[in-house]
């Protein structure tokens, strides 16, 4: 949903300029898992098999999954400040309030992700319901650094804020479309392509199509 966005720097605005460098300083305390977990998570993109891997290896989720946790607050923050989700109520919301909005919508998703895919896993599982469920992790923790990397190039060549916006929710649609054939792939091995269909409509589509419907509604 596109909105009008409002162009007052982030240098003038005391608590998001605090909420940057905490980011920045969480990153770069984090910043050797980051890099450790490149060639894993490059691999979760490409190839299907790749997420059972990492979910293989013990040393990989828990770095995996650290670094997902910091990667919320970074893009929350792109969230707020491109009004990625804004509902026509949050239009005249401060920055801030937007962060804070942002942060909740993101835990909403993979908490109710996490929630449906607790609740309809099988008795009998496989490991790739697991590798499934942490697809999700991992393509997120790519999304955040595409995005750190791509706004910082654009406002580098001096693209306005709605062209920044717009390659934003290109990303996101990326990634989200990437996620889809990466966790329906993992379903297939489950399960017959029907059931599979509906397990993907439920873990994936639902959760994403209650933000999509809020922000155009609310």
């Amino acid at each position: 949903m596109m909105t009008m966005l409002q162009s007052i720097p982030w240098t003038q605005s005391t608590p998001m300029s605090a909420l940057v460098l905490l980011s920045v300083l969480i990153f770069m305390f984090f910043l050797r898992d980051f890099v450790s977990l490149v060639p894993s998570l490059l691999g979760c993109a490409v190839r299907t098999k790749e997420n059972q891997i990492l979910e293989d290896s013990m040393m990989l989720r828990r770095s995996r999954n650290a670094v997902f946790a910091v990667s919320l607050m970074p893009y929350a923050l792109l969230m707020a400040r491109y009004r990625l989700w804004c509902p026509s109520f949050l239009e005249q919301a401060g920055d801030f309030a937007m962060f804070m909005t942002s942060f909740a919508v993101l835990v909403f998703y993979f908490g109710l992700r996490f929630f449906l895919g607790r609740l309809l896993r099988p008795s009998n599982v496989s490991r790739s319901w697991s590798a499934g469920d942490g697809t999700g992790y991992s393509l997120f923790i790519l999304l955040m650094i595409v995005s750190v990397l791509m706004v910082a190039c654009m406002l580098t060549l001096g693209r306005s804020d709605a062209n920044v916006q717009s390659a934003m929710l290109t990303n996101l649609m990326v990634a989200g479309a990437l996620l889809l054939i990466r966790r329906f792939h993992i379903l297939l091995n489950l399960t017959t392509l029907f059931p599979a269909f509906l397990y993907l409509c439920a873990l994936e589509i639902l959760p994403a199509a209650i933000l999509v419907v809020c922000a155009v509604l609310l």
